[in-house]
């Protein structure tokens, strides 16, 4: 009964937490890295690709849903990808990182460009769609991490246990489907909000 009473350490709840915590931090790194970064790469070129994503007055449901659906789902099929590389596990955090540059280069592009509108508008349009696809990641990355490993052992390491591939298959389908559902929730907001919201 004294174990269950037991108050955890500050150092034990992160090591039985770290698959949430490493990806969660590689996000934050991420979007402190996009946002020192923009003014290196910000260019015409590159806000012409920012505003054509976002221009949900002249895209259609259709075409806003496909942009999302492609961008959630190819980091997602990386995820994927890395989970069932022999040695994916040590560079799937490269997926937060990445997503958290894309955010945070997005957002640092309205606010440089559009000032406090730009602010409301990435509060509104860019930051809900970044922290709902980042949950989604750090989930799958958990789960893409444990293959991998579970992988590398029984490859490299010669271990004789079983990898449970139903289970975790299973959990890419409901992530996969999660993903699907967030693009089209999103596409749907900026569609109907991108009559309201123009900056």
């Amino acid at each position: 009964m004294d174990e269950f009473m037991h108050d955890k350490s500050a150092g034990e709840i992160i090591l039985d937490n770290k698959e949430y915590i490493y990806p969660a931090l590689f996000y934050i790194a991420g979007l402190l890295l996009g946002s020192f970064c923009y003014n290196i790469v910000n260019n015409s070129a590159l806000s012409k690709v920012i505003e054509t994503a976002f221009a949900s007055s002249v895209s259609g449901l259709f075409s806003l849903f496909l942009n999302r659906f492609s961008l959630y789902f190819s980091v997602y099929v990386l995820c994927v990808f890395l989970g069932m590389c022999l040695i994916g596990f040590p560079f799937i955090n490269i997926v937060p990182l990445l997503m958290g540059c894309e955010i945070a280069i997005k957002t640092a592009h309205y606010y440089v460009n559009f000032g406090v509108k730009g602010v409301g508008f990435a509060m509104l349009m860019i930051i809900p769609e970044g922290a709902a696809i980042a949950t989604i990641l750090i989930f799958s990355i958990k789960n893409s991490n444990a293959l991998s490993k579970d992988i590398f052992s029984v490859a490299a390491k010669g271990e004789t246990t079983q990898i449970d591939i139903k289970r975790y298959f299973r959990r890419y389908l409901i992530y996969g489907l999660i993903v699907c559902l967030t693009a089209l929730i999103n596409a749907l907001a900026s569609y109907l909000l991108g009559a309201i919201i123009k900056i």
